[in-house]
């Protein structure tokens, strides 16, 4: 049998799982010989191992074949130079110990010498034992020699950190070499004929569950005087925990799903007739919590319909060039070839690699819900003018240099639209007063009608003009006695559904403009109702 030692050439992970491609070579004569790839992974899905060779032998596969194997513990030379280089790190730090407590015994003699000096220099100019130029020269002497023991303290301080960083790698690997773990690997055996001898070249293809990758997104947003400048940067979040490490390799993010696309979901029977009689009722019946879950579910809260969420969910210097992800379509699936070469160590923890940066079109407006909240929300609705499929993920969000928050961004096919909340603009001022409420005393065949109204105002302080929308809403009725009307709107509102009232306003640089609505609420005297203005 021929041992053949093979790398990691390329990688091509899908959301869940990861295909690997190795790669080696080796010299072999005429006849059947058996190749062995050793030091598989455990996990290896044996169904998908594939081989395939070129090289200046002529050679036929006849056979791959994955072999269950044990390795061997790491040697006791691994331990002890592992252990050694933990002894020198820890004498670095420690010597870094003694040296920042000089430092710091240097400081406090400074600071003792410098409140000594304040007490008695006074003194020594007074009594003529002293001139001013040689306190002068002191207090130089004093400032430099404190800034200069203080910048030691802080480079220490950096450099005790970096060890201590350093030391705990060490101890973690340590760690695992001496802990117990799993001794199943797996073996590749590859049987050949060779009819002409020379260097055969083998590729190893696997796939292996325990890997994937996840989208994620920097949005940044800057300021600009016609339309905002908007750069979506491209993350992807690769992790695995196969057992190899894949070091400095070709990567490709794939969007395929192979455990759905593999096999059609097949349906079941779909019936129909009358319901089924209910179970008969046990001898204590429903019982307390069973009796409030169905009174909670048979009672909503009045005002339910009522209600409405307001979804809401840096300085840049000239930026580095960076190399974007070339992309390559295969039927549904889209994969991105990430151009420089990978390492993802197998630790489990996300790894970042940059898929792509890109510059995005976006317009900029505002939207404010004055009922919930009295601030105006800035909104950029950008369009995805790349060829890049946008899958869900973490958007982080940056308006110039502030933070902003973290939303998340639903699947953006090429050529739609995303909207992106911005945070809140406190140069757009919003106002919302109750300027009517009246109860009409006369009773027309036994029923109530109140009437209410509200005045909006909205001020635009910035020196452009802007869009704004602005939601409000009348109440719903949900009794056939109650009739809720909306009586007068200045202006009229563009949209009106379920008594979500919107209207779309420009609002010139430095002016105010403002929205008044009515609505007129009748039922009958007798009834109590809930969810009216107080």
């Amino acid at each position: 049998m021929i041992a053949m030692e093979t790398t990691v050439q390329a990688v091509t992970v899908y959301l869940d799982r990861a295909r690997i491609t190795r790669a080696g070579r080796c010299d072999v004569g005429i006849g059947v010989h058996e190749i062995a790839v050793e030091n598989l992974p455990p996990i290896l899905a044996t169904e998908s191992l594939r081989a395939t060779g070129r090289g200046t032998a002529r050679a036929r596969l006849l056979s791959v074949e994955a072999q269950k194997t044990h390795y061997v513990h790491p040697t006791q030379q691994n331990v002890a130079e592992l252990s050694a280089r933990l002894e020198q790190l820890q004498d670095r730090d420690g010597a870094l110990v003694q040296e920042e407590q000089n430092a710091a015994a240097h400081a406090e003699f400074l600071a003792q010498t410098a409140a000594s000096a304040a007490e008695n220099l006074p003194k020594g100019l007074a009594f003529s034992r002293a001139n001013m130029e040689q306190v002068t020269q002191f207090g130089e002497w004093l400032q430099e020699e404190t800034r200069t023991t203080r910048e030691r303290l802080r480079q220490l301080g950096l450099q005790r950190r970096e060890l201590q960083r350093e030391i705990e790698k060490v101890q973690r690997e340590l760690a695992q070499v001496q802990s117990p773990r799993a001794t199943e690997r797996y073996r590749a055996v590859i049987t050949v004929e060779i009819t002409q001898p020379g260097v055969l070249e083998l590729e190893l293809v696997y796939v292996v569950p325990r890997a994937g990758w996840q989208p994620l997104y920097d949005l940044r947003v800057e300021e600009a005087d016609a339309s905002p400048s908007v750069q979506l940067v491209y993350l992807g979040q690769v992790w695995q925990k196969t057992g190899e490490d894949w070091g400095d390799t070709a990567l490709t993010l794939s969007t395929a799903k192979p455990a759905v696309t593999a096999q059609l979901p097949e349906l079941s029977p779909w019936y129909v007739g009358p319901p089924l009689p209910p179970p008969a009722p046990t001898a204590r019946g429903l019982g307390a919590p069973a009796m409030m879950r169905a009174m909670s579910a048979e009672a909503p809260p009045a005002d339910a319909l009522l209600e409405e969420r307001l979804a809401a969910p840096a300085e840049a210097m000239a930026p580095m060039e960076t190399e974007t992800a070339e992309v390559r379509t295969s039927g549904a699936a889209v994969s991105y070839e990430i151009r420089q070469r990978v390492s993802v160590p197998s630790d489990g923890e996300p790894h970042n690699t940059t898929v792509a940066i890109l510059p995005l079109p976006a317009r900029l407006d505002f939207l404010t819900a004055p009922r919930r909240t009295s601030y105006a929300y800035r909104r950029a609705t950008i369009a995805n003018q790349s060829e890049y499929i946008l899958l869900p993920g973490q958007l982080n969000i940056f308006w110039g240099a502030e933070y902003i928050g973290t939303s998340q961004l639903k699947n953006v096919a090429p050529g739609q639209e995303f909207e992106a909340f911005l945070g809140i603009d406190e140069r757009v001022r919003v106002e919302r007063k109750l300027i009517t409420h009246e109860i009409d005393k006369r009773l027309l065949g036994n029923r109530r009608r109140m009437e209410f109204g509200y005045r909006i105002t909205l001020e635009n302080l910035l020196p452009q003009a802007i869009r704004i929308t602005t939601r409000d809403q009348i109440p719903v009725s949900r009794h056939e006695d109650v009739k809720v009307q909306l009586t007068r709107a200045n202006p009229p509102p563009a949209e009106e559904e379920l008594g979500i009232l919107k209207w779309e306003l420009s609002l010139p640089p430095r002016e105010k403009r403002d929205i008044e609505f009515e609505f007129m609420v009748e039922s009958p005297k007798e009834m109590t109702l809930v969810g009216l203005p107080a």
